[in-house]
């Protein structure tokens, strides 16, 4: 009998919601930033930063981001996800 379940592959922006609420560090063609991951929509994220004594929202398109990655802890690990610019 067959299985009625296909698996796939998650697409970027899937694993990226995984990752919303979560402090992350997003590598990308201009620099790299660390904050907390707010939202993900449909060609950028919006990362929630701590920047010159308030909390400001930068907006990254999903097109120049080379990684990212959920930001170390002392009692977590790291988990990385990579974008193709296809």
């Amino acid at each position: 009998m067959k299985s009625k379940w296909v698996y796939r592959r998650l697409t970027f922006k899937e694993k990226a919601r995984q990752l919303v609420g979560k402090r992350v560090v997003v590598t990308t063609t201009n620099g790299t930033f660390r904050g907390v991951l707010y939202a993900v929509e449909y060609d950028y994220l919006t990362l929630r930063r701590f920047e010159y004594g308030s909390y400001r929202k930068t907006y990254i398109r999903i097109a120049e981001i080379v990684s990212l990655r959920r930001a170390l802890t002392s009692s977590t690990s790291s988990s990385s996800l990579s974008s193709s610019n296809s």
